[in-house]
This record gives C-alpha cells, structure tokens and sequence, in this order.
C-alpha cells in the first residue's frame, strides 16, 4: 500500500514590492496624522514611503539623497530657497495639496506640480484635468469605540463622571483656543460636571493655562500636552469640540467621526463637507466665544438619542467618503497614472 500523498499547502502571494520611491511632506505628526497614516497604509501595499516634517527638513539634501520618483507636497511649510527649486525640477512626479497655494511659494509648488489636490468639494479649483479631489483618509479600525479602553481611559485621567469634551490639535493662535477656553467658562458656569481636555502643544500654552486661571476654570482644563494616544482619548471623550476657523479640514474631526463622537465645531467653509449643522455635529460661529457655549451646552442638554443619532450619522460620512483603505488606493490610482504619463520607469 502507498504512502499517502503530502498535503499540498500553497504560500501566499505577497504583493509585489514598488519599485519607486515616494517623498511625502506633511506637517508635524501631531497636527497632521492623516498624512502619516497614509504612508503607513501605502507601506502595507508595498510602496516605498517616507514622511518627513515639511516645516523643518532640510528639503534640498532629501531629495538629493533620497531620489523620490514622486514628491507628494502634503503642507505649505515648505522654506524656499534656489536649491529647492532646482531640486524640485528634477523629481519626476510633483504632487500638491490645495492648501499649499495660500503662500507665494505654495502657488509656485502648484505651477510646478502635475497634479493639485483637494481636500474637500469646497477647495475644488484651477485649470481642468490639473486639479483632482482625494479627502483625507481615517484608519476605522484604529478610532472604534472601545468600552475597556474608555474606562481604562478615564480612570487615569481622573475624569470620573464628567461630561468629557475633548479638542486635539496644536496650542497655536490658527485653532484659538482663546474663544474655545472662553466658550468653556460659560458652559462651566451651568454644567458644574463639565470638563475639557486638551491635547496637544505649542508656545501658547503658558498663556492659555494663566486664561483657565483667570476665569476660575483651571481644575476643570486638562493640558495633556502632545499625545500618541488620540484613539484612547476620543474613547475616553464624551464630545469634541473644535472653535478652529482653520481654511483646511480638520483631519481631527473625521477621527471624532471614526471614533462616534458627536462634534461641535465652527461653520468654517473647510468644516461644510463633514459638518451638517444638526444632522452630523453641531456649528457655531468662529471667533464667538458666546455662540460657541450656547452651541456646547445645547448639545449637552439634548437627549442620549440625539447625541447618538450625531454621532452615528457623522461615522456614516466619514465611512462613505473617509476609509482610509479607499483613500489610499485612490493615492495609489494618482501616482501610478502620473508615473505612466511620465513615462518613469524605475
């Protein structure tokens, strides 16, 4: 009698590696993680990624040293300089966000770029076929709701049974957090179980944490400081409340989406995509301390229900328009058209 035959067990195909190279520029990790995030996703799909600080890398000596076949302008802080440009105009493939062009050497990258980006319907402008929409991208899996870790959340930040709002962006005058800590003390005053978190940091925070003092809130403001945990915070949160008059969308409020948050935020023209005043979050006026309060504490007097139904339909948006699995395919789609109507081989 034979020997049975060996099972046969089949390896499983690895997508093949990339062979081009890709410069991402974005802004700081803490105010700019959908830029990093999606170099992390592309690395899975075998790209060759690297993300540098636009603001603070020598740009020059990386594209000498690196050889991107793509540089992928994601932030307008960019320093100009001769040998930029001329560095510039020897990578291959030049990409660039819309929100690059409101500086004169951001225009200059446009002129410069095969394509420009925009971030939402509202930036949608400039010459036909140059201009394309590709929204940021949220890991869904990284912001899910997590029981466990809320309580594990809470209980370290010592928030008890407050009602948590939470805001996640740099301490700097574009997010004025002036109108935000101002806004705060009005809900304080009626809400005695409210409480704001911060995360974040920057050269302000000295002065807000002396504006908490002044208005005798400061037990009831959190400066957590920079934070590699913006998942377990917007677990730990009851709300997020956001008083940026910022021209970009806030990649923060598609994560508080992600993560079921319901959202106060300013009507900015940049939040119209996301926010549907009343149906996915709440506005506000920018610069309205006042109207900011009345629109937070409107939202924490509504019913669990309603909150809920916020919440539930500001997931719905950012999971149609947002996944970052989606999203990064669509990056995937740009690069290698671009690359082909170059004619760049590796």
């Amino acid at each position: 009698m034979s020997a049975p035959a060996p099972a046969f067990s089949p390896a499983i195909a690895q997508p093949a590696r990339k062979p081009w190279r890709v410069l991402i520029l974005a802004h700081a990790p803490d105010a700019d993680r959908s830029a990093y995030q999606l170099a992390h996703r592309l690395r899975s799909r075998q790209w060759q990624v690297i993300v540098a600080d636009a603001k603070n890398a020598p740009l020059a000596k990386l594209l000498k040293r690196d050889r991107p076949h793509i540089l992928h302008c994601h932030a307008p802080e960019i320093t100009f300089n001769p040998r930029t440009i001329a560095a510039l105009l020897k990578i291959p493939v030049r990409i660039t966000t819309l929100q690059a062009g409101t500086s004169a050497f951001g225009r200059l990258l446009q002129k410069l770029s095969d394509a420009s980006i925009a971030n939402c319907p509202e930036e949608m402008r400039g010459g036909p076929g140059k201009v394309a929409m590709i929204r940021p991208g949220v890991d869904l899996v990284r912001f899910r709701p997590d029981r466990e870790l809320r309580r594990r959340t809470r209980e370290a930040l010592g928030l008890g049974r407050s009602f948590a709002w939470l805001s996640a962006s740099p301490l700097d005058p574009r997010e004025d957090h002036h109108s935000l800590i101002r806004g705060f003390a009005r809900v304080a005053a009626q809400q005695p179980d409210a409480a704001l978190v911060l995360a974040g940091d920057g050269a302000m925070r000295g002065e807000l944490a002396e504006l908490a003092a002044s208005l005798n809130i400061a037990p009831r403001v959190l400066f957590l400081g920079t934070r590699s945990d913006i998942p377990a915070l917007m677990n730990a949160a009851d709300a997020y409340v956001s008083a940026s008059p910022g021209e970009a969308l806030p990649p923060v409020l598609l994560e508080a989406g992600a993560a079921h948050l319901p959202v106060v935020a300013t009507d900015a023209q940049s939040t119209a995509s996301m926010l549907a005043h009343g149906v996915s979050g709440l506005a506000a006026p920018p610069s309205n301390p006042e109207a900011l309060a009345d629109t937070m504490l409107h939202l924490m007097t509504l019913p669990d229900q309603e909150r809920e139904q916020l919440a539930r339909n500001a997931f719905a948006h950012v999971l149609r328009h947002h996944d970052l699995e989606q999203i990064a395919g669509q990056w995937e789609q740009l690069y290698e058209t671009l690359l082909a109507r170059k004619g760049v081989q590796p």
